[in-house]
């Protein structure tokens, strides 16, 4: 029961950090994608100042087509990442239930264990 708990417990806690901090990935080429994405946080800070961002960002979307590829790749990255952290999220909560019933499991053993002279004498 105390390996079921500490598995568990520590399974939850790795699904939690998979949440916190879920991995990222770009679906569609590069070719595909300007340059740099400046509807992503990751593209915004790549620019010194607010002047910069803001000339690339009018540049960039002149284009319908362009502006339309790089909000579609960042609303489907965006759906992935929420799945991602989704799955994971339930994963922590089985994984933390499954410790807390073992833990009460075990405390209740060793409390039946510590009495059961005492009660059937």
């Amino acid at each position: 029961m105390v390996f079921l708990y500490f598995i568990s417990a520590t399974l939850g806690l790795i699904n939690l950090m998979m949440v916190i901090v879920p991995r990222m990935r770009n679906d569609l080429g590069h070719e595909d994608l300007p340059k740099i994405n400046a509807t992503f946080f990751g593209g915004i800070t790549q620019f010194g100042n607010v002047l910069d961002y803001a000339k690339y960002l009018a540049d960039t979307t002149d284009d319908n087509e362009n502006t339309f590829k790089m909000f579609a790749a960042q609303l489907y990255a965006l759906g992935h990442i929420n799945s991602y952290k989704n799955l994971h999220m339930r994963r922590a909560i089985i994984f933390f239930g499954i410790a807390i019933i073992s833990e009460l499991i075990i405390i209740m053993l060793m409390t039946w264990g510590l009495t059961w002279s005492a009660l059937f004498r």
